[in-house]
C-alpha cells in the first residue's frame, strides 16, 4: 500500500492530517473504556481497573520506557 498523497504536501498538511488521526484515534478509545464501564457497571466489577491499566501504560511510555510492550 502506498502513502496517501496530499495536495499540496507540505509539513502543515501532513501535521493537519496527522492531529486529525489522533483525534480519531482518542474517539475510538473513549468509546471502548465507555463499554468497558458500562459491562463492568453491569457485572460488578471494578470500574477502575481499566483506567488504572491504561494510565500506568501511559505513564510507562511518557517516562521512556517500554515495559510489556516492547
Amino acid at each position: 500500500m502506498t502513502a496517501p498523497k496530499f495536495t499540496p504536501d507540505t509539513p502543515a498538511t501532513r501535521r493537519a492530517f496527522n492531529r486529525l488521526a489522533r483525534e480519531k484515534m482518542k474517539l475510538r478509545l473513549l468509546a471502548d473504556i465507555r463499554m468497558d464501564l458500562m459491562v463492568c457497571k453491569l457485572e460488578g466489577w471494578d470500574k477502575l481497573e481499566y483506567l488504572d491499566e491504561l494510565l500506568a501504560l501511559l505513564q510507562e511510555l511518557r517516562k521512556g520506557g517500554r515495559g510489556r510492550w516492547q
